[in-house]
């Protein structure tokens, strides 16, 4: 009998290593269950309210699927902004994810009220987090802000001046501008033209006899 078991658990185990060394099968390396992005994409969106299509082209055409469906629940989970407005400018994102959390916590620091064009800022902004940031400390400490002004400035702050103050030459080594050679041709001498020889004369030079 242990004789009969070992024989079977070694056969076991061989027709185990021999089915391991052959490579996966398709069906084992493409999966239908929600760790497909993809699918998961469409569950979520769907869930949110975006239509079958509309769903259906923003999933396919995401580098990172996930990415994006999570922008448009978050966006309208936690805002006024409905999923089929919020789906558009996911869809457009360089960091979906990030988009989100800028309109979500610009929305959240304006109790709840919604901030027209909210949206459009932060889609606009590279780096959208910090430009959350910003408006929401510029509002913190400047209580008559309204939202819309705050996002004017903080979107414009990224244009940064080309001349500082103080520069750092010191003073009296300051350059001075190299002037540009004249565009005229340089003066030529003046050449006096030769006296002319003298004419000669019509009267015959006496002789001495």
């Amino acid at each position: 009998m242990g004789k009969t078991m070992y024989l079977v658990a070694g056969s076991l185990a061989i027709a185990g290593w021999i089915g391991s060394s052959f490579p996966a099968t398709g069906a084992e390396i493409v999966t239908d269950s929600l760790r497909n992005g993809y699918r998961a994409c469409t569950g979520r969106m769907l869930n949110s309210g975006v239509s079958p299509e509309a769903a259906a082209r923003a999933c396919a055409g995401a580098l990172y699927p996930k990415d994006v469906a999570r922008c448009v629940t978050r966006i309208e989970g936690q805002t006024e902004i409905s999923a089929q407005d919020a789906l558009a400018t996911c869809t457009q994102a360089r960091r979906p994810v990030e988009l989100s959390r800028c309109v979500v916590g610009i929305s959240e620091n304006s109790q709840g009220q919604p901030v027209p064009g909210v949206l459009d800022f932060c889609g606009r902004s590279l780096l959208p987090i910090r430009y959350a940031e910003c408006v929401v400390g510029l509002r913190r400490e400047i209580n008559e802000l309204a939202p819309t002004q705050a996002m004017e400035t903080c979107i414009s702050a990224g244009d940064r001046p080309l001349d500082f103050a103080p520069n750092f030459i010191p003073q009296g080594q300051l350059q001075q501008p190299v002037p540009s050679p004249a565009l005229t041709n340089p003066a030529i001498p003046e050449q006096t033209a030769p006296a002319p020889d003298a004419p000669a004369s019509d009267t015959p030079t006496p002789t001495t006899p």
